[in-house]
């Protein structure tokens, strides 16, 4: 057991030990807080290509999507596929294209979100191939955002196929 007088000392340091970091504290400048810019849309691009006719030869459909107007280096693009077909759709992105998230209904419709940051003297137009036995019609888009993390430029993500389906 400490004597009283231990035991008082000890308080006594502990408290000027707290009052010298409060007062630290209160007299350094306040740090000033960093706040990230929200992203910005810059731009967007769309592009469809159709079924072949009949009598035409099937086979891999490419959906070319121009690279949307203004992207710069550090732009994230986000393309959007939809196309027909569903799981019998097998999808090529374009190189430096990476998969956020593909959602099927069944072998009739499908969607995908891929996902690229723009390089130095970055240039489209992009080509997606499509493909799926019959051929179908196809569609997409690309939108440009600026001042998106472009370590992680998505996050989270989340859709819901129809509106009977459970959200995921």
């Amino acid at each position: 057991m400490l004597s009283p007088a231990i035991a008082w000392a000890r308080r006594s340091l502990l408290f000027a030990v707290l009052l010298l970091a409060g007062a630290v504290l209160l007299l350094s400048p306040p740090v000033p807080s960093v706040e990230a810019a929200a992203p910005t849309f810059v731009q967007f691009a769309t592009a469809t290509v159709d079924a072949p006719n009949d009598g035409e030869e099937a086979g891999p459909q490419v959906l070319q999507i121009a690279m949307p107007n203004g992207t710069v280096e550090d732009d994230v693009m986000l393309a959007q596929l939809t196309y027909a077909g569903g799981t019998d759709a097998t999808i090529t992105p374009p190189g430096g294209w990476s998969l956020v998230r593909r959602d099927d209904d069944g072998t009739t419709f499908s969607q995908s979100i891929y996902v690229k940051v723009a390089a130095n003297n970055e240039s489209g137009p992009y080509d997606f191939t499509i493909t799926v036995t019959p051929d179908h019609k196809a569609s997409g888009g690309i939108s440009t955002y600026r001042g998106v993390e472009t370590g992680n430029p998505v996050n989270v993500h989340g859709g819901q196929l129809n509106a009977s389906s459970n959200s995921t």
